[in-house]
């Protein structure tokens, strides 16, 4: 439980011989103890801890509330008071309290608002508040301040029994100190041995939700106000509820949500407009007159069996229903049929196949001869050296002679290389002769000059690096191969393939421009070119002589 903490209050004059049993009392509290017991709901009401609405319990068992309602005096409550565990669950019931029964000749009394107290019961209550109250005597009770006890109003429930409208947890102390503690927000305080004044009021929410004025156990609406109880189909259940809570919604994509029938709750089923758009496998779907049907199929398949509910349930790509439905593809010679396009194919088996394109001969073929190797017409040709036949649907080149080859890998020209002598496959496949200077040729299956080029001759005979030598420029082989320029007295050239002087020795001269004799005059000893060209040397009377120019 909650610690109990006396709050300040002043209780109604009207508590009279009861003040000390109940609690009314008036002063500052002291300081709250704890009772060492586990938290629970304690006091179900009103206005405690989200209970019923319209239901209050008063002063003495909690202070009195800023706000009342529309009592309703005629409901017949029940009050039983109950050992409870920390969790709520009965273990005992200690006392039951009808309007007209009770323990000890007590019951529970009905006060109407501004009329005296009933006579036998004036305890000098002064309340002008309608109210229920019931007295509970302790005395021999035997009742434990250990022990939690709940005191339980219960009204009528539809179908019989009863149904608990509110409760209140009562804590039970041993004196009047302890009395002075509990907190009365939560708990109704009880001495124990005393009397416990049980007082409530059931106000008109409680009892009548709707407020038709007919009790909810009773109503046969209790949702709706219905206060003539109509109902028109018999089945306990008004009118005015029938359609309660009942959201018509089409049944499918066909038809439109229906309006309910107040006489029996049910939804009308209406059509949906013709031509509204619905879902069939493979197809476009429409509704008509309330029901899904095919449109159209989606392509490749098709409504053999003309039932709406599967839509177009054929593929028309089926050996058995090939492009439309029950036609059928049948097996034809060396083939397999087949149905990949909605039309009938055939697949050729291995080394067969359909050459005049007829599928009622099926593959009429044979793809395995020499005429006709892995296709039609594609004929084995053996050529010079070879011998070409068709293995497995392919011409294949048995031999070649000896230095030829098939090095363009077809088959109709077959070992069509001679390599002893073609520059482009010399000695070998795709081996392409190529000399500097020269065009190439291929002997005995090696690369050989064919024929310089103009200007270019081969004298080393290599043809590594073809023809490597211009005669019309080359001093060791100028004009021809071999023919190597060698001038007396001077420094050779070739020119145009021809030897010439290119520069004359020191103290020589070239006057002749004879290259064959190179640069035959000596400056030093000719005396008619005496250290010079045209330096005559004479001797009067004697024989003249150069001498060292």
């Amino acid at each position: 439980m909650p610690i109990r903490r006396l709050k300040r209050a002043t209780l109604a004059a009207c508590c009279g011989p009861l003040l000390f049993a109940v609690g009314c009392s008036s002063g500052d509290a002291p300081d709250a103890r704890p009772t060492g017991r586990a938290p629970q709901t304690l006091i179900s009401d009103q206005l405690h801890n989200g209970g019923t609405q319209g239901f209050l319990f008063l002063p003495p068992m909690v202070p009195r509330p800023a706000q009342m309602g529309d009592f309703v005096p005629t409901v017949r409550p029940t009050v039983r008071i109950d050992e409870v565990t920390a969790a709520g669950v009965t273990i005992r019931t200690l006392a039951t309290f009808t309007t007209t029964s009770g323990p000890g000749r007590e019951r529970i009394r009905t006060h109407i608002a501004d009329e005296p107290c009933d006579a036998d019961d004036d305890d000098g209550d002064t309340d002008p508040t309608g109210y229920f109250y019931a007295r509970w005597k302790t005395n021999n009770a035997h009742l434990s301040d250990a022990a939690r006890y709940r005191v339980r109003v219960l009204i009528p429930a539809a179908g019989g029994g009863t149904r608990e409208i509110g409760f209140a947890d009562v804590d039970v102390v041993r004196s009047q100190q302890e009395f002075r503690t509990v907190d009365t927000v939560n708990f109704t305080p009880l001495r124990n041995g005393q009397v416990l004044r049980i007082k409530f009021r059931i106000d008109r929410p409680a009892v009548d939700g709707d407020g038709d004025g007919v009790f909810d156990w009773v109503d046969n609406c209790p949702a709706q106000a219905n206060a003539s109880q109509l109902d028109s189909n018999h089945d306990r259940q008004g009118d005015a509820c029938e359609c309660v809570g009942v959201t018509c919604v089409a049944s499918d994509v066909c038809h439109a949500a229906g309006v309910c029938d107040p006489i029996n709750g049910m939804c009308s089923n209406p059509d949906a407009a013709a031509g509204t758009a619905c879902t069939l496998s493979n197809a476009t779907a429409l509704c008509a007159s309330g029901a899904c049907g095919v449109a159209s199929c989606d392509a490749g398949h098709a409504d053999c069996n003309a039932t709406a509910a599967d839509g177009c349930e054929t593929p028309t790509t089926t050996l058995a229903n090939c492009g439309a439905c029950g036609v059928a593809c049948s097996p034809v010679a060396h083939s397999t049929p087949s149905c990949g396009t909605g039309a009938c194919t055939i697949a050729c088996e291995a080394g067969w196949a359909d050459a005049n394109g007829d599928r009622a001969d099926g593959c009429e073929l044979d793809v395995t001869t020499d005429a006709n190797c892995g296709a039609p017409g594609n004929a084995c040709v053996s050529g010079l050296g070879d011998v070409n036949t068709c293995v497995g649907g392919s011409c294949s080149t048995i031999a070649c002679a000896s230095d030829t080859a098939n090095c363009n890998t077809a088959v109709g020209d077959a070992c069509e290389v001679s390599l002893a002598g073609d520059v482009a496959h010399c000695g070998a496949c795709n081996h392409a002769c190529a000399v500097a200077n020269a065009t190439p040729s291929c002997v005995a299956s090696a690369c050989a000059v064919g024929a310089c080029n103009a200007g270019y001759s081969d004298c080393n005979g290599l043809s590594a690096d073809g023809c490597e030598i211009t005669p019309a420029s080359d001093v060791a082989n100028c004009g021809a191969c071999g023919n190597a320029c060698s001038l007396p007295n001077a420094s050779p050239v070739c020119a145009a393939g021809s030897c010439a002087v290119g520069a004359c020795a020191e103290g020589f001269v070239d006057l002749d421009h004879d290259a064959s004799n190179g640069c035959e005059v000596n400056l030093a000893t000719n005396v008619n070119h005496c250290g010079a060209v045209g330096n005559h040397c004479v001797m009067p009377n004697g024989t003249a002589a150069c001498a060292g120019g």
